[in-house]
């Protein structure tokens, strides 16, 4: 019985763990949201034309709903970042009224000076359609840095734009 004793007591003395807590430890490529991204920081990335590019991340939402034959802002300037659109839905003219719209950028008042068309002019009837997605993991295009991005409408009659982008 002695012996039993003793080897219980013997357990209970050299299980007992020490055990403390580690400091918490912020390595060098540990951010906040919403900060600059870390020099040291993983990327989720892809190929693009042959070369390594970090994911875009689409964030935000612009619509734009134009009613005459002109060219309107969508998504204003800011600074010299630049707009990386993800996905658009453009509604052809909800009247009886056919229409051919793009989308540009530009600076100065509803991209005054254009500065780059990005999407191909659209001939499109009365209440039809267009839809490009890429999703909110990638990019369709980006405008240049210090730009805004329009819609131009060549006939007046109710078009809807909706626009998925972020601006870095």
């Amino acid at each position: 019985m002695r012996l039993i004793l003793s080897l219980l007591m013997a357990v209970a003395c050299y299980g007992q763990a020490v055990t403390s807590s580690p400091a918490p430890v912020q390595d060098a490529a540990s951010s906040t949201t919403a900060q600059a991204v870390p020099s040291k920081a993983l990327y989720i990335g892809g190929v693009q034309a042959g070369n390594l590019v970090g994911m875009t991340i689409c964030n935000l939402t612009a619509s734009l709903q134009m009613t005459t034959a002109t060219t309107t802002q969508i998504i204003a300037l800011s600074g010299t970042t630049s707009i990386h659109v993800c996905s658009y839905q453009i509604q052809g003219s909800t009247t009886s009224t056919a229409t051919t719209l793009k989308l540009v950028a530009g600076t100065g008042t509803n991209c005054g000076t254009v500065t780059a068309t990005e999407t191909p002019a659209w001939n499109m009837a009365a209440s039809s359609s267009t839809v490009q997605n890429i999703g909110t993991w990638g990019q369709l295009f980006v405008a240049p840095s210090g730009s805004a991005l329009c819609g131009t409408n060549s006939a007046a009659g109710t078009v809807n734009i909706e626009v998925s982008y972020t601006q870095y």
